[in-house]
């Protein structure tokens, strides 16, 4: 492997504890007084409806997060023949609370930022998410000055793990790839970034065959990092 000049980091499951699934659930036992729908009940359809649109947009036509997830509450509703009328910002509003409330920073984030900088090594973070809701989590955790570029999937207009995410990030900051590390929680991720020449590094917790053939590196847990970037 040619020296490291890059680190991109996905954030959600790596950085920061949080996912949409945890997010859905938040939102359907925040609104259950509202809906009169049992929370669990509520956030299984939700959810559904979610990763379907989310699909769809992926794959065909460019939608936000912040636009996905208020259809997907919307036609929720109609679901369950709920016909209150709710701001779509009250969808925004909840997951600004959310993010103030119960995300966290998984425990080793900030050690492995200041030891990767330590290293002369530029810092990306690359996200599915919104800019809006992803800037109010760095800042949260006071971790947004430790990267030099922050991406998320609405300025570009692609979701990950659509290749063209990491041929944009490439072309826009004129990286060379072998010089780049990718490390994400995710295999579908991982094998995209991979397919455009970016050396990967696999967060699995339970290591496999599988796992250590899909990404140039599996580790364990972020802290592991150390033994990739000596």
């Amino acid at each position: 492997m040619q020296k490291i000049k890059v680190v991109i980091l996905d954030v959600g499951g790596t950085l920061i504890s949080t996912n949409y699934k945890m997010l859905i659930s938040y939102i359907s036992h925040q609104l259950k007084k509202k809906t009169l729908v049992k929370p669990k009940k509520f956030e299984k359809r939700f959810f559904e409806i979610f990763k379907e649109n989310f699909n769809e947009a992926r794959e065909k036509k460019f939608r936000t997060i912040k636009y996905l997830l208020e259809e997907s509450f919307i036609e929720c509703l109609n679901v369950f023949n709920i016909n209150k009328n709710f701001s779509r910002d009250i969808i925004s509003n909840l997951y600004k609370k959310y993010i103030k409330e119960k995300e966290k920073i998984n425990p080793t984030s900030i050690k492995i930022l200041d030891y990767i900088k330590s290293r002369g090594i530029k810092l990306g973070v690359i996200s599915n998410s919104d800019y809006m809701f992803l800037n109010l989590s760095l800042k949260k955790f006071k971790i947004t000055k430790y990267f030099d570029f922050i991406i998320t999937s609405d300025k570009l207009k692609v979701y990950k793990p659509n290749p063209l995410i990491f041929k944009k990030i490439l072309s826009n900051f004129k990286l060379n790839p072998t010089e780049v590390i990718f490390v994400d929680d995710s295999e579908k991720n991982i094998v995209s970034a991979k397919s455009v020449g970016i050396n990967t590094v696999l967060i699995s917790p339970q290591k496999n065959t599988i796992s250590e053939k899909i990404s140039d590196y599996t580790i364990s847990n972020l802290n592991e990092i150390k033994n990739i970037i000596p």
